[in-house]
């Protein structure tokens, strides 16, 4: 009945193993949260010989201490939205170890524009 579009994001284990996530989107109520940190992200200039990694990383150190935990929020939650069997403090951990990885695929899934 409702199509629902989803995100797909590969993420590199510690063992070098590349594992893929499906991303769902986030309920309305976090969604002033996805645009404090657009608006953020959009304030900066982007390089565009950066990966897309290493472009995070550089918008990371950016933020302030608030946008650092709503994006850790947005990716937790997106994730448990995408994930609700998993255990919440292992889900915890691995959006501290990962949020950057995620940033983009989260942000896209709950803007998503014609683009895509």
């Amino acid at each position: 009945m409702f199509e629902i579009y989803t995100k797909e994001v590969e993420i590199k284990e510690p063992s070098g193993n590349l594992v893929k996530y499906k991303l769902r989107p986030l309920s309305g109520r976090f969604l002033s949260r996805v645009f404090d940190i657009v608006k953020v992200l959009s304030k900066q200039d982007i390089d565009k010989t950066l990966s897309k990694e290493e472009q995070a990383k550089k918008s990371f150190d950016a933020f302030s201490e608030d946008v650092v935990n709503k994006l850790h929020s947005v990716v937790f939650e997106t994730l448990k939205a995408s994930y609700p069997k998993e255990n919440h403090e292992q889900l915890d951990a691995f959006t501290s170890q990962n949020m950057l990885y995620f940033m983009d695929a989260v942000i896209s899934i709950n803007m998503p524009d014609d683009k895509q």
